[in-house]
């Protein structure tokens, strides 16, 4: 396995400069949709039934949209907004010395605990999306420089276990919430629901399991590549006060906590203000005479139900239940929250008296969620200026600025490269060569005719590549999930459409950190490449591919033996 994966770093890097690999690779995209367009190669979309068509870039409508969009390309990509804030936010709580303070305290844990509490770390850090992939592989990499080991490996293992931990968590997040809702649009039956915690047993499973496997994988393979640290540079800023320090650390603790506080509020209470989505709450009027009286509010839920061929939609509250037949059905989420207009003198809530009714959107899928860039710079910029305060590294209101300067700084190259990297990603997509290889994958997989045990393996295995050619979760779970979702469930033994979105998300998620079609594939890089100067694309992958091969293997394990032992997958959901 060490040959393989050297020979794998000695051919990886003899490939040319990254910025010139992706100039090379997106010609290469120019070249098979001048090829693939001329043919006329296509697939039929499981869901539109629309015929999607590769489309040749090197015509005058895909040169213009070259030369009209690459400004456009650049600048919204997606991991380049959120990379530059989340670093500017974090830098302070690094650049003043609190992360360094704090983590410095994980010397203290017994040693065998500290590969586990990272990969914890990188999988509970999904909870914040994608900033999590961005603040904690560098805070490892603190935490390991101070245990004395080698940062780079922190980095590494960090960011396997960000990259891998998507389909393992305690809580479910708001991607459960983006996923179970395209497993929904791909059921026939109505009375068939997917909710957000369809696969929770199963993913809380996976923590503990991931912790175990990648804390292996770190000390027999990463550490070693590695190596140890040699004369390590002692950052001069390190040193100060120590009663400074622990005034720091309080009056930082005391403003992360307030801070904290204040953003709970601003989610937890029923009207919170970054709750809901205000632009995505359904109101249903029921009597527009009394549309604008007095009301009492109650709260329900929503529920749907088939009668007669028909779906019916209805809120209920306790035993009562009202049919809602002007809500948009496309909408529409079973198990939601539903806010009930009564009038005011009602001494006992009758439903049938209704005013109106608010169909809530998902508390997951809110602002407060889909924020978490914006909550997360202030958690580390505020802390972390008044801890620069106290012992004296934050001077005067310049050097806040200055501190953030130096992150940025220090991704100047992750800049130049998102240029070509954002337009190698965009001609796969404008090509329609992403979804071409996507649809055909799944109905290869359909043509194979596996069932049970072994078709959940293949599955997994197939979408593990499709992942290095297609990298966005949702994108491709919108196209599998028509396919994969019927044909699982009118198997000879069906396999419930809860287990079908399980086995893709395995699939899914253990490849991510390989892709060179990751976002954040560069970013990795670029911290690699401040530990190990000579590093290329070949070392990035020799230090990742061993977290990809044995987490997929681990997760193909324990699904089987799930499988066999009869465990659900989350609450009413039987894996078979």
């Amino acid at each position: 396995m060490d040959k393989f994966l050297a020979w794998i770093e000695r051919v990886g890097n003899k490939l040319p400069h990254p910025f010139w690999l992706f100039v090379y690779l997106a010609g290469m995209i120019l070249i098979a949709s001048l090829i693939f367009g001329l043919l006329g190669a296509s697939v039929t979309h499981p869901v539109t039934q629309e015929t999607i068509v590769a489309q040749n870039l090197l015509s005058q409508t895909g040169i213009q949209r070259f030369v009209l969009e690459m400004v456009d390309t650049f600048a919204y990509f997606p991991a380049l907004g959120l990379v530059l804030v989340m670093l500017m936010g974090v830098s302070l709580a690094v650049h003043s010395g609190l992360m360094e303070t704090m983590l410095g305290r994980m010397t203290r844990v017994p040693e065998f605990l500290i590969l586990p509490v990272i990969v914890v770390a990188g999988i509970m850090g999904n909870l914040a999306s994608d900033a999590g992939i961005v603040v904690v592989p560098p805070l490892a990499a603190v935490a390991f420089k101070k245990a004395g080991k080698n940062p780079l490996a922190g980095v590494v293992l960090a960011y396997a276990a960000c990259t891998a931990g998507f389909t393992a968590t305690l809580i479910p997040r708001g991607t459960d919430v983006l996923l179970a809702g395209f497993t929904n649009a791909a059921l026939d039956d109505p009375n068939l629901h997917v909710g957000a915690s369809a696969n929770l047993y199963f993913m809380i499973a996976s923590v503990f399991m991931l912790a175990v496997v990648m804390s292996w994988v770190g000390k027999r393979f990463t550490l070693p590549a590695c190596g140890e640290v040699k004369n390590p540079v002692i950052d001069k800023e390190e040193a100060f006060d120590s009663r400074a320090q622990k005034k720091g650390l309080v009056w930082s603790g005391i403003a992360a906590l307030l801070y904290t506080i204040l953003a709970l509020m601003t989610v937890l209470p029923e009207n919170g203000i970054l709750r809901y989505d205000i632009n995505r709450i359904q109101t249903v009027v029921l009597d527009e005479n009394s549309a604008h009286a007095a009301t009492d509010r109650v709260k329900g839920r929503t529920e749907s139900s088939t009668e007669n061929g028909r779906r019916i939609l209805a809120v209920v509250y306790k035993d009562q239940r009202i049919v809602l037949d002007s809500a948009d059905e496309s909408q529409w989420v079973d198990d939601a929250g539903a806010r009930i207009y009564l009038p005011k003198s009602e001494d006992q809530p009758d439903l049938s008296r209704a005013v109106k009714v608010e169909l809530l959107p998902s508390v997951l899928r809110g602002p407060f969620f889909r924020g978490m860039v914006a909550i997360l710079f202030f958690f580390f910029a505020i802390p972390g200026a008044i801890f620069g305060i106290c012992v004296g590294r934050i001077r005067n209101l310049a050097d806040i600025p200055a501190m953030m300067v130096k992150s940025v700084k220090g991704i100047s190259g992750l800049v130049v490269l998102v240029l070509v990297i954002s337009h190698f990603i965009a001609f796969f997509q404008w090509s329609n060569l992403d979804r071409i290889v996507a649809i055909s994958g799944a109905n290869l997989l359909n043509q194979m005719k596996f069932q049970g045990p072994l078709l959940m393996a293949s599955t997994v295995v197939i979408v593990m590549m499709l992942n290095l050619f297609l990298g966005s979760s949702s994108a491709k779970w919108a196209m599998l999930a028509p396919i994969l979702v019927p044909m699982f469930l009118y198997l000879e033994s069906p396999i419930t459409p809860a287990v079908t979105q399980l086995v893709y998300r395995l699939g899914d998620s253990t490849t991510n950190g390989i892709s060179p079609l990751y976002p954040y594939f560069p970013l990795a890089l670029g911290w690699v490449r401040e530990y190990r100067k000579d590093a290329g694309i070949g070392t990035l992958i020799r230090l990742l591919l061993p977290y990809a091969l044995f987490t997929g293997i681990a997760w193909i394990v324990l699904l089987l033996l799930w499988y066999f032992i009869g465990i659900p997958v989350g609450p009413a959901e039987a894996i078979r």
